[in-house]
């Protein structure tokens, strides 16, 4: 029996010194301000991209920090309070959310695999989205790959932009790859399954990893090892401005070393046993002020367009999420 697990991180400090994540200081994750606009984001992209998802069973377990203020708490269980298969989980400092332990009470007890995706709370999936993952998961392990991952290769982004020439911002697709010219997974729907008794979640990739995924391949079940991954990663590579930079920067010396040196760029062994594939649905990434990567505005400019005559235009570009042209928060 699969389960099927959807994760949000919610303005959540992480470890026991209560840092900040991926260059937002700590101390800036609780404010008012800023809770207001994750929670606009929220209600404006991801939630309404969950609650249209077709055909599927799932639990939404989304993370909270453990002094979110009572009023924005308060406010995430009035949303959720419709939904028997949402749930708000305050995350105590310093628990891993690479271990299913977090979220132990919704698992059902007959589950012998569980499948775990990615959703941050400013980021959508199109409507048949956890459908696929879910189909494409019970196949493999009926096949025998009891392991695997998957997520979506093509997206689109939304930058939202107010200007003269579209109220609504405007949409592009991504076209981002890796150095090598290579498609990666793209972090939002990114998925893991696993045996149930492993008692690992999609974090024990990473939430960054799932970029850098094909350098995952050169040692096979390296990120199953997750407790010593985790204890060699941090004490070799502490955090930098909310990043763990020279980590990335020695994995791309190793694999253009790889490459130049004409040595295979995957393992055989890898594929035997852990699958690996790229999904057709697509998933919707929004840009904003707020973003560490600001980069993404500058991206694909000559391929967007300006929304200006209401959400549905969004269908005008060819963008397959079908929850936007029924939104009503626009």
């Amino acid at each position: 029996m699969l389960q099927h697990f959807l994760f949000t991180r919610y303005s959540v400090r992480v470890g026991a010194d209560r840092q900040g994540m991926f260059g937002v200081a700590a101390d800036s994750l609780l404010t008012p301000e800023r809770l207001q606009m994750r929670f606009d984001l929220f209600r404006a992209i991801a939630l309404p991209s969950i609650e249209a998802q077709t055909g599927v069973e799932f639990t939404w377990c989304i993370a909270v920090d453990p002094e979110m203020p009572k009023v924005f708490r308060d406010e995430l269980e009035r949303v959720f309070e419709p939904h028997a298969h949402m749930h708000v989980v305050t995350l105590p400092f310093g628990q891993r959310l690479d271990m299913l332990d977090w979220a132990a009470e919704y698992v059902n007890p007959k589950a012998t695999h569980i499948v775990s995706t990615l959703l941050d709370d400013d980021d959508g999936l199109a409507a048949g989205f956890l459908a696929e993952v879910q189909t494409r998961a019970a196949a493999e392990i009926h096949s025998g790959k009891n392991w695997g991952l998957t997520g979506a290769e093509n997206g689109w982004q939304w930058d939202l932009l107010r200007s003269e020439d579209g109220t609504l911002g405007r949409v592009k697709p991504w076209i981002r790859r890796d150095f090598c010219g290579n498609p990666f997974f793209l972090s939002a729907g990114f998925s893991l399954w696993a045996p149930r008794e492993a008692n690992k979640t999609v974090f024990v990739v990473g939430h960054h990893m799932a970029h850098s995924l094909g350098r995952l391949r050169e040692w096979p079940y390296a990120w199953v090892r997750s407790e010593r991954i985790w204890q060699w990663r941090s004490k070799h590579f502490p955090m930098q401005d909310g990043k763990r930079k020279s980590l990335d920067e020695m994995f791309r010396l190793v694999e253009t070393m790889r490459l130049l040196l004409g040595m295979p760029l995957r393992s055989n062994r890898f594929h035997r046993y852990v699958a690996l594939f790229f999904l057709k649905s697509e998933v919707l990434m929004s840009n904003h002020g707020s973003n560490t990567e600001l980069q993404r505005f500058e991206e694909a400019q000559d391929q967007a367009v300006w929304l200006d005559q209401g959400a549905g235009q969004i269908h005008q570009v060819h963008l397959n999420i079908s929850f936007i042209q029924e939104a009503k928060w626009l």
